[in-house]
């Protein structure tokens, strides 16, 4: 249920709303795993959100017992009525979230780099364009490993370079 929510939801310009047409399919397949997996946690998440204590404790028993996925869906159908509604709001939601991070922190990074060099640049004015190098290949790397929780760190280090830049 989720990696179908999951794939329409992202559509095919996925990669392209966050920047990473580029990457190669390898990275692709590895972004695509964790965003599903990310996903799937909304799903449980919201779902868990909805359910009772006592419908939590017949879901648990549900899946420990080999029920079928059709039987899950049934059982959650019953007890959630609008389910196919909320799923795809929450993994809408996450995608807007997770676009709105990373086209957050390649703005700041473009505006770092637009800020232009002075000629004699101070030794921390030094590091701060390094340590922006090095954050702009972090943040890519962040996010093609699923780490989504590191880019709201990525984005409040990038904060701190660019008001040490635009001193």
């Amino acid at each position: 249920m989720a990696s179908t929510s999951v794939r329409s939801a992202q559509g095919p310009d996925f990669f392209e709303e966050l920047g990473l047409a580029g990457i190669s399919a390898e990275e692709k397949i590895k972004l695509l795993q964790k965003v599903e997996l990310s996903a799937r946690e909304q799903v449980i998440s919201l779902i868990l959100e909805k359910l009772g204590e006592k419908d939590c404790l017949d879901l648990s028993d549900l899946i420990k017992n080999g029920a079928e996925e059709s039987e899950i869906l049934v059982f959650l159908r019953e007890r959630i009525p609008d389910l196919e509604i909320l799923v795809t709001a929450r993994i809408e939601k996450f995608k807007e979230e997770l676009v709105s991070q990373v086209r957050s922190i390649q703005t700041d990074l473009r505006q770092l780099e637009d800020a232009g060099t002075p000629s004699v640049i101070p030794v921390d004015k030094k590091k701060a364009r390094e340590e922006l190098r090095h954050l702009e290949k972090e943040s890519n790397r962040a996010l093609v490993a699923g780490r989504f929780d590191q880019l709201q760190q990525l984005h409040e280090r990038i904060r701190a370079l660019k008001t040490v830049l635009s001193q």
